[in-house]
């Protein structure tokens, strides 16, 4: 992540990670191998944080979203590094990201085909406007990933300390702008409160 594909060395590594050269070639053959298994593995942990917050029947709408928007926030916040490094090596290698991009666009459809059905039952209660959950989601990307992908020149520009209450000042306000949007609860909820908590 620090190197980008092109400047890291399997030797190097190996060296950091405490395991011989060989034995990190036994168990990934090529640099893209590794490259691979890295790419799923974040991209398993992100559609599982997602996916357990939607799916908990105990829990309303508002509270789903809720959920899933503040573990989408988690998510990106711990790994905000691997997050750079994958719109970096986007842009410069694309043909790297078309293995993972076709597991992630299973994954995804699953999410959003099952996040679509409840939107569309809450509009026929009236609960809220008819809504695309493709585009629901993406908010939630674009809110909370520019939030980190720019913390450094945020850092810059402010003047006040940027710490954890921060960030859960920024967490709440990226869940009521999405529950706001679709005349959902919101941060006033307790309910919801407790969630983003």
């Amino acid at each position: 992540m620090q190197k980008g594909f092109e400047g890291a060395r399997m030797m190097g590594i190996a060296k950091r990670a405490g395991v011989g050269h060989p034995l990190l070639h036994y168990h990934f053959n090529t640099k893209e191998a590794l490259f691979h298994h890295v790419v799923k593995e974040k991209m398993g942990l992100l559609s599982a944080a997602v996916q357990v917050s939607l799916d908990d029947s105990d829990k309303t709408l508002a509270e789903k979203l809720a959920s899933a928007i503040s573990s989408h926030f988690d998510f990106v916040r711990t790994h905000v590094d691997y997050i750079r490094f994958a719109i970096r090596e986007m842009e410069k290698h694309p043909a790297l990201f078309e293995t993972a991009k076709s597991e992630a666009q299973v994954k995804l459809k699953g999410i959003v085909d099952k996040l679509q059905r409840e939107l569309d039952a809450a509009a026929e209660r009236g609960e809220m406007p008819a809504t695309d959950a493709e585009l629901l989601l993406e908010d939630m990307i674009a809110l909370n990933v520019f939030f980190h992908v720019a913390m450094p020149a945020l850092k810059n520009i402010k003047n006040s300390v940027i710490d954890d209450s921060y960030y859960e000042k920024r967490k709440k306000e990226n869940v009521d702008l999405i529950l706001h949007r679709l005349g959902l609860p919101q941060g006033d909820s307790i309910l919801v409160k407790n969630i983003v908590k």
